[in-house]
Formats: C-alpha cells, structure tokens, sequence
C-alpha cells in the first residue's frame, strides 16, 4: 500500500471543505408532485366552428403547423387546431414526453409508431394516428432526438413551466401569437381544470 502523503490529504480534505454545501441537500418532494400534477392537466385551447375547444396535453400524439395554424392530432385521430404558435407549444410541453423534429412537427414519445433510416444520416418518422406526408426529423436535431429516445435531455434544454403575464391593470392577459402564415394574432395560454370540467383546482403557483 502507498504511504499516505500528509500534504496531499490536507490539500483534498480542504478541497473537500470548501466546495460541501452549507446546507445537505434535500429532494423538493411537493415541487416534484407538483410539477407532475401541472403536466398530467395541462390542457390548450382552440375554436373549431365557431365553438372554444380544448384538448389534453397528454392526449397528443403530435403536432403540426401547416397553413398558418397549429393543429394537434390527437391518439383518437382528431385534427384539432389551436391557438398557439408552433414555439410556444414546444416550450409550454413536458419535454421528456415530446419533441420538437423540424419546423413543422412535434411529436409525442407513443404517437412515433416506426423509426426508420434515411439519406444523410436522418430518420424518417412513422406516426400513429399516420400523418399524410412524409415526417423527417432534419439533420441538425438527430443527435439530440438519440438523446430524446433514451430519456435524456440535450444539454442546455430546460423543462419551462408557462408563466401568465399581467397587465398595469393587474389583470392576466396573454401575448398575441406571430405566425408565418399571415393570421391574425390570438392570446394563448394553457387552461388548467376548472369549474366547467368539475375538477379540482391547480396547485399553488400554476397557471389558471
């Protein structure tokens, strides 16, 4: 066994000394469970023939911007459109549970039915409900989509929580929504249950 060099283990236990914490960490359990209640009732508006609708976050299978609107495509084949932009919804997603492949899709980890090989080193997507045109992921996002599929982030990408905005009034307004497609602008926000739908009220700190 090497003898212990005095010097050396002096200089690793105040390495040690000085980078400890102050205070031992402690796991924020109520922020996670918190957290999971946000994504499991996550809900988005849109108006279909005159009428305000919604659809659940978790009942996404992807999402498509085409037209100059966002439409997600829901597991039970509905085309719903919605009042986001395209960027909105991919920051406003749990992002462990959907990505973002290209411009003009974000698809959902069980709507993705077969994964296949592609020129250029890219892979072309297979979706369940089908979409009606080829959906590639493009060249620059297939590493991180690798990284995606085996649950791990890309580094720098951070999970966002939707934050209301709030006007001199003190009032919630929303931002309007800048689409390429020459439509006019709508607020957006992300409805959570309330007393139309008979569920209990979000947790302290979410978006209402």
């Amino acid at each position: 066994m090497k003898p212990i060099d005095q010097k050396e283990l002096q200089q690793a236990l105040d390495k040690f000394e000085q980078f400890r914490p102050a205070q031992p960490y402690r796991l924020d359990i109520a922020g996670i469970a918190e957290e999971f209640l946000r994504r499991d009732h996550a809900r988005f508006i849109g108006r279909l023939n005159n009428q305000l609708i919604y659809v659940k976050a978790k009942d996404i299978a992807w999402l498509q911007f085409a037209k100059g609107v966002t439409w997600a495509v829901t597991f039970e084949g509905q085309r719903l459109p919605l009042d986001y932009s395209l960027d909105q919804m991919e920051k406003l997603l749990d992002r462990h549970q959907f990505f973002r492949i290209n411009r003009q899709y974000i698809v959902q980890i069980d709507g993705i039915k077969k994964i296949m090989t592609y020129y250029n080193s890219r892979f072309i997507l297979q979706l369940e409900p089908a979409a009606s045109e080829d959906v590639i992921i493009s060249r620059e996002r297939v590493n991180d989509f690798r990284s995606w599929l085996e649950g791990r982030l890309p580094s720098g990408v951070k999970t966002l929580s939707p934050v209301p905005f709030h006007d001199t009034a003190g009032t919630s307004a929303e931002p309007p929504i800048r689409t390429t497609g020459g439509s006019p602008p709508r607020a957006a926000r992300p409805l959570w249950p309330g007393p139309f739908s008979g569920a209990p009220a979000p947790p302290p700190g979410c978006l209402r």
